[in-house]
């Protein structure tokens, strides 16, 4: 299984991104500035599939 990194994938063009490469059964690492639309992105990315993650954090 590979691991996919995305910077700024807490909205936008990276959050699809993010979405796209756990569909394809990707590992996932994302981050971004704002905390709490992290949360959220990582919220929703968790609803879509199985997910292995330590918790988020904004950088």
């Amino acid at each position: 299984m590979k691991t996919v990194v995305i910077t700024g994938s807490s909205r936008g063009f990276g959050f699809c991104l993010a979405r796209e490469f756990r569909r394809m059964g990707c590992n996932v690492v994302i981050s971004a500035v704002n905390g709490e639309t992290l949360r959220k992105a990582e919220a929703e990315l968790k609803n879509a599939g199985p997910w292995d993650a330590a918790p988020s954090a904004a950088f």
